[in-house]
């Protein structure tokens, strides 16, 4: 378990120092000059890829999906997806091979009061297409939650996160 962690925090500081000199949400094919935070960040293991979606740069909250394979950070272009935010949670389904997104936050800095900046849509990214789910009986609208997929249950699994009640 150890090592999965050391792995995973090294691939993510990897990412990190890739997304300082990347910026395609301002069209640019060199992709530099990028600071992003607060964006969701997923690896889909049978395609050996990381990706990247949303979060906000200096000025804005973006609706970016990003893959980093290898060296190599990419912008993805899709038929539709999802609007912008900032801490949605992102999970990769083991059993489809899909990526799964919930809620986030329209905010671009800081908690707002307001229920409305708050998201509890479903998305679920499969072959490079995002697809909204239809979900009966979702969560609150919240964001900065966990998220997880449970091998064994065969379960997507939602903790915590902040709400306005």
């Amino acid at each position: 378990m150890k090592l999965i962690r050391r792995s995973l925090h090294m691939r993510s500081l990897i990412l990190l120092v890739s997304l300082i000199i990347c910026n395609p949400s301002q069209g640019q094919t060199d992709m530099t000059n990028l600071v992003l935070n607060a964006h969701s960040m997923v690896y889909h293991q049978a395609e050996g890829k990381t990706y990247i979606f949303g979060g906000a740069t200096e000025k804005e909250v973006i609706n970016t999906l990003l893959v980093f394979e290898g060296k190599t950070l990419t912008e993805v272009e899709t038929k539709i997806q999802p609007s912008g935010r900032t801490f949605a949670s992102t999970t990769y389904h083991e059993k489809d091979k899909t990526i799964l997104m919930f809620g986030g936050s329209r905010v671009l800095f800081g908690k707002q009061t307001q229920v409305a900046n708050l998201l509890n849509d479903t998305w679920l990214l499969r072959n490079g297409e995002w697809k909204q789910l239809n979900t009966t009986n979702a969560p609150e609208p919240r964001a900065e939650a966990a998220i997880a997929y449970d091998q064994l249950r065969d379960r997507i699994v939602l903790f915590g996160g902040y709400t306005i009640k």
